[in-house]
């Protein structure tokens, strides 16, 4: 990036990933202030705006977010510089996860018994910081990566990249290519279903039947290059500003192993996450 605002004000729940946000900051060479206490906060930011971009983290731990969050405005208004202002937040189920992953003890825990009633007394606390924000991420499905990303272009004053949308279509090349595919799989080299008389009947969004297909190395491998290939398309979509990606899936008639490669791409976390949304057209299914 060439350039950033002065000053750029984080806030947002704890658990939610500002500790990431702080080391993207620090990484693009930004100056960072970390939850200071507000009576300390205001010349801490005299002190250092205007030598260049600066990151100011504003959460529960300053104590008085509102009177921390005055501060810095009104010391970045004296020297008139931009100011930029990022909330990140996550589902209550989100930061639960996270907190007995990593067991770190939530920062106002202690003064409500449980981690889920801080969660919620916090979400009160910092509630006006989430209405005055330019810009709110959610990073329930956001890998650090992106998260540092979006923040980067946040703060550089620029609208933040439109993530494409993924559409994945399964056809059977007996009946024909889709003709909207961008990027095309053929599938045909796994197991088929269809030869085993307890599956025919069924589909490839059945589990038995996803099960028969890839549950082998052959499938295995396959289906760990393909999503590695269907990421590689969005991340290239995004760079290039293009509203959707789509790709198909074919397998001999379209109803078996085309159907549940799709299924296992659509159900990827991180393709899920990269994706503005993920629709799925089982063109043949119903040809069987």
């Amino acid at each position: 990036m060439t350039r950033h605002p002065n000053v750029v004000l984080v806030s947002g729940l704890s658990g939610a990933g500002k500790n990431t946000a702080l080391r993207a900051f620090e990484d693009a060479g930004f100056r960072v202030i970390d939850a200071l206490p507000a009576t300390v906060i205001t010349e801490s930011v005299r002190e250092i705006i205007g030598e260049g971009p600066v990151a100011i983290v504003v959460d529960v731990r300053c104590g008085d977010v509102v009177a921390a969050e005055t501060a810095i405005v009104a010391a970045v208004a004296e020297v008139n510089a931009p100011l930029r202002r990022v909330f990140i937040e996550a589902s209550d189920e989100t930061l639960l996860r996270r907190y007995a992953e990593s067991r770190r003890p939530h920062p106002i825990a202690a003064g409500h018994g449980t981690i889920e009633a801080a969660i919620v007394a916090e979400r009160g606390v910092i509630a006006g910081l989430r209405t005055a924000a330019d810009e709110i991420i959610a990073t329930d499905e956001l890998e650090p990566r992106r998260l540092a990303e979006t923040l980067l272009a946040v703060a550089d004053g620029r609208p933040t990249a439109v993530r494409p949308a993924l559409h994945l279509v399964s056809f059977g090349f007996k009946h024909g290519l889709p003709p909207e595919a961008e990027w095309l799989f053929d599938v045909r080299s796994l197991p088929n279903p269809y030869y085993d008389p307890a599956l025919r009947a069924r589909t490839g969004a059945d589990p038995d039947v996803a099960r028969a297909a890839m549950e082998n190395p052959r499938g295995a491998l396959l289906l760990t290059a393909l999503i590695a290939t269907v990421g590689a398309a969005i991340e290239a979509a995004t760079a290039d500003g293009r509203r959707a990606v789509t790709v198909a899936v074919g397998c001999t008639g379209g109803v078996h192993r085309s159907v549940a490669v799709a299924e296992a791409i659509a159900a990827v976390p991180a393709i899920r996450a990269a994706s503005e949304a993920v629709r799925i057209h089982h063109r043949d299914i119903a040809r069987h």
